[in-house]
């Protein structure tokens, strides 16, 4: 659902809150929410940074591919990057 370029966003931030709240369970998957930082929706970026925050606390492996996100155009995924 999260990459099928002809699902609705809704559907796709709705599958993203739910990977999220599996947490560090999620992890498996951290290679395709981190796909969507560059989403052209800025929706869904700041999601994707909220879900990579949720998956991988605790966890710094990840981290240089989330600092992307603090260059973003939109400010609120400018601070979701930075709560992730």
């Amino acid at each position: 659902i999260i990459t099928d370029p002809k699902r609705a966003q809704p559907e796709k931030l709705a599958a993203l809150e739910t990977l999220a709240s599996f947490g560090n369970a999620a992890k498996p998957k951290v290679n395709v929410v981190l796909g969507l930082i560059s989403d052209r929706e800025s929706g869904i970026r700041l999601i994707a940074f909220d879900t990579l925050g949720a998956i991988l606390a605790g966890d710094p492996s990840k981290v240089k591919e989330t600092l992307i996100g603090l260059k973003d155009s939109s400010g609120n995924v400018r601070i979701a990057t930075l709560r992730a």
